[in-house]
């Protein structure tokens, strides 16, 4: 994952290059391959190398067109590069094929704004264009590229993270309370504002346009279904996802160094290697596939090795334990990463951190995971209401007989009712909850909810997303609350700094629009080993019976109980002793005298603890305030 940045001085006085430097210099991890600058006048851009791809390796950015002037940054993978290159006339250009910046910069000088639409993958990019004298930038669709901005009647910032533009001296770092709220509600549906004031995101799937007179900001992607996908034989749908996968992972392959996945024995993972192996196995000269995994001894019930060895002995790959019975929550507090453009709220962080590391050891340069297949699959809770919408009562009545010594016959009638409830029964019967079992957003200040009208912000998500359709409302929400694209650029910087990427397969456009419009009852069905059945089905015969039909997930939770209930007693206990967060008035000191942090607190009390350290931790190391 490479960096870029850009500054356009709209009252048209002359960009230094030194701040283009400084803001390079905030994040030098992203400079794997070194970085390198353009300035003219009122513009500036900068970008920081790190050579994936075997198509760029030595490529420099910023990329200039003498014929139109334009000037191009970007971190891009495309996974369409046949079909743009016919597309632009250039594929029997017998000139060595351009790089996937190329192939980008050569869209937008055809097609202008209209390019994004027209790529495939995982991209975030800005141009100046020097005859409208505007700078164009646009992020993909899934947000796997960062891009942030800053922008005021006299100056317009973009970068690839907030801790590029926080390093300008016209940004001021100053708290956006109204984030902060939404963080301690676990609330992710704003897509847009981020920790500080006046500093947003580009929602993902949109682009925005920069001009001395105006700003425009545009969807042009929303990954809503335009027709339903039925298929006659049910084994269809597991056919078409199995050949999805198999693409998403083949498109992640093209790299100049060898390959790893993050193994652990769940359906995730083990369904990307399997695929990755039979890839690699029919690529010439292709480099060894290595699984890493996580190991326990003494945490018995977070080992998943009777799952992960049979998979590699059928796959025959290479194999690699990293130990975390000692990697609990908050060890080597000092240590602890905290991030100052996103709180970071991994409980175990230590866990990645180890497989990094292991991989790192191992020359890798890409890193497959599993990430984002649970959001892939959560669409099955709606197969009740789906069944419904579209009349199939008898299907509905047999699946319920099947499974009726399983059901949770309570929360199925919920789920069936669920999306034609309106917004405010929706809101009040949350709250009701929230009251009786001690829900994430319990312990928030009330005064801050108020303050910065916490309620009207969740209504008008809601009127936002009226017009999804209702059945797949919650998943369509659920794809990017489950896994916030604003996080990536602060974890990836992370692998950056091991001469590595990391890249989720299922965080795949095709995956996400086929999965929308295929019926819910399609993704998962109720019962033992039902859950999950397109993903199933998609796996029978790439991978052992006893991995494919697995009956649940592991869980690391006890990793988290040891840690800031026995291991680091102490450690929450100081974080605890006269918080910043409670001083700010974001977090209810009382909430903390009535549940002190002891091993009896419920799991909903133990994730709003959680989330108050990570708060109290990131206003500590960054000293941050309101003003």
């Amino acid at each position: 994952m490479s960096a870029f940045v850009a500054v356009f001085n709209r009252d048209g006085r002359p960009v230094e290059a030194e701040v283009i430097e400084q803001m390079l210099d905030a994040t030098p991890e992203y400079a794997v391959h070194g970085q390198s600058r353009w300035v003219d006048r009122q513009v500036g851009l900068g970008r920081q190398h790190f050579w994936v791809l075997p198509e760029e390796v030595g490529e420099v950015q910023p990329l200039f067109d003498p014929d139109s002037g334009c000037v191009l940054v970007a971190d891009v993978r495309l996974d369409n590069r046949g079909e743009l290159a016919q597309a632009l006339g250039l594929r029997n250009n017998p000139a060595p094929p351009l790089t996937d910046s190329g192939l980008l910069f050569a869209a937008y000088r055809r097609w202008g704004a209209g390019c994004a639409g027209r790529l495939l993958g995982d991209f975030a990019f800005a141009v100046w264009d020097p005859r409208p004298r505007t700078l164009f930038a646009a992020r993909d669709p899934m947000g796997s590229r960062g891009l942030s901005y800053f922008v005021t009647d006299a100056v317009a910032l973009l970068a690839s993270s907030v801790e590029h533009l926080l390093a300008h001296p016209m940004v001021v770092p100053r708290i956006n309370e109204a984030k902060v709220a939404e963080y301690l509600a676990v609330e992710w549906s704003n897509q847009e504002e981020t920790f500080f004031q006046d500093v947003y995101d580009l929602p993902p799937g949109h682009w925005l346009m920069i001009s001395p007179e105006r700003i425009e900001r545009r969807e042009y992607c929303d990954l809503l279904p335009r027709a339903p996908i039925r298929y006659r034989d049910p084994a269809a749908y597991a056919d078409r996802f199995r050949e999805l996968v198999t693409e998403a992972v083949r498109c992640r392959l093209r790299a100049t160094g060898r390959i790893g996945v993050s193994l652990s024995g769940g359906l995730d993972s083990t369904f990307l290697a399997a695929v990755a192996a039979r890839l690699i196995t029919d690529r010439p000269a292709a480099p060894d596939l290595t699984g890493y995994s996580y190991a326990f001894e003494r945490h018995v019930e977070c080992d998943e090795r009777q799952y992960i060895e049979p998979l590699v002995a059928r796959l025959g790959i290479k194999s690699r334990y990293v130990w975390c019975d000692d990697l609990w929550t908050f060890r080597e507090i000092d240590r602890w990463p905290v991030y100052r453009d996103f709180i970071f709220w991994d409980a175990y962080a230590w866990l990645p951190q180890a497989v990094r590391e292991a991989a790192h050891r191992d020359d890798c340069r890409v890193l497959l995971g599993g990430y984002y297949g649970d959001s892939l699959m959560a669409g099955e809770w709606a197969w009740t209401s789906t069944l419904l919408a579209e009349g199939r009562i008898a299907g509905l009545l047999r699946e319920l007989w099947v499974a009726r010594r399983e059901l949770d016959w309570r929360a199925e009638a919920l789920n069936a009712l669920r999306p034609w409830t309106p917004g405010w029964f929706r809101r009040t019967w949350r709250a009701m909850r929230s009251g009786r079992r001690g829900m994430a957003c319990h312990g928030l200040a009330p005064a801050l909810a108020k303050r910065v009208n916490l309620e009207a912000r969740r209504a008008s998500y809601e009127r936002q997303a009226a017009s999804v359709p209702p059945t797949i409302r919650r998943f369509y929400r659920s794809l990017w609350t489950n896994l916030p694209a604003q996080g990536v650029a602060s974890v990836q910087r992370q692998y950056n700094r091991l001469g590595m990427e990391l890249l989720s397969p299922y965080a795949d456009r095709r995956l996400v629009e086929f999965v929308l419009a295929i019926p819910a009852d399609r993704l998962g069905k109720p019962g033992s080993g039902r859950n999950r059945w397109l993903q199933r089905e998609a796996m029978r015969g790439l991978a052992p019976e006893l991995v494919r039909l697995r009956p649940r997930k592991t869980t690391f939770y006890p990793l988290m109980r040891e840690g800031l209930f026995e291991k680091e007693c102490a450690t929450v206990a100081e974080l605890l002793q006269n918080p910043r967060m409670v001083a700010l008035g974001y977090v209810d000191g009382a909430w903390f005298a009535r549940r002190p942090p002891t091993a009896a607190l419920a799991e909903g009390e133990v994730l709003f603890l959680w989330l108050c350290l990570s708060l109290e931790l990131w206003l500590r190391r960054y000293g941050l305030s309101r003003t």
